[in-house]
């Protein structure tokens, strides 16, 4: 069977470790950002993680002329209002490390009781300008108070899942990648795309 090239459009070695996974029994060549000669950036200012996502997946697509999925997620602490939301990955500051962003969150938590949060992700696949579909999926958690577990990346080591008692940085990686928010809406987004006839 001839796969086709499906470009996934993240920096992150960890999303793409799960993505390629969560892939793998797809009729995709998946490739990568660091595989293109040519390199693009696409500035992440959009207010939504759709949005975002939407953004990237466009601009790439017109770029490297090859159907693309992006994503944009990223974690959403209701007591925070919302925080860390689109800034999830520079919510300490601009260039910081998931370290930096979970001390910072572990500090804006202190005091607060109401520990609930979730993880949310926006995923797009686009095969062509006028042609896409998109998904998203959620997991609920909670903030811990020090990080645990040495797994995934982000804000994993804080995010406490209840049903396995353990932290998203504790889960073996088929684990994170039966219920994790991307798995989720990896899922939702295969099933739109055989539907379309794409895949």
């Amino acid at each position: 069977m001839n796969k086709k090239p499906l470009l996934i459009a993240t920096h992150n070695q960890g999303k793409l470790i799960e993505t390629k996974d969560l892939l793998k029994n797809s009729s995709f060549d998946i490739v990568s950002l660091a595989q293109q000669e040519k390199s693009c950036v696409v500035q992440e200012d959009q207010s939504t993680f759709y949005l975002n996502a939407l953004k990237k997946a466009q601009t790439y697509q017109q770029f490297y002329q090859m159907p693309v999925i992006a994503d944009d997620s990223g974690l959403v602490v209701p007591a925070l209002n919302g925080e860390p939301g689109v800034f999830s990955a520079r919510f300490a500051h601009e260039n910081a490390s998931d370290e930096e962003n979970n001390q910072f969150l572990l500090k804006k938590m202190k005091g607060i009781e109401d520990r609930r949060a979730y993880f949310e992700c926006v995923v797009v696949y686009i095969q062509s300008p006028q042609n896409f579909v998109w998904a998203r999926g959620t997991y609920n958690g909670e903030i811990l108070e020090a990080p645990q577990g040495g797994q995934g990346f982000g804000y994993d080591p804080l995010f406490y899942v209840p049903t396995y008692k353990k932290t998203m940085a504790q889960l073996l990686m088929h684990e994170k990648n039966q219920i994790s928010h991307r798995a989720l809406a990896l899922q939702k987004l295969l099933i739109k795309i055989k539907e379309k006839g794409w895949a």
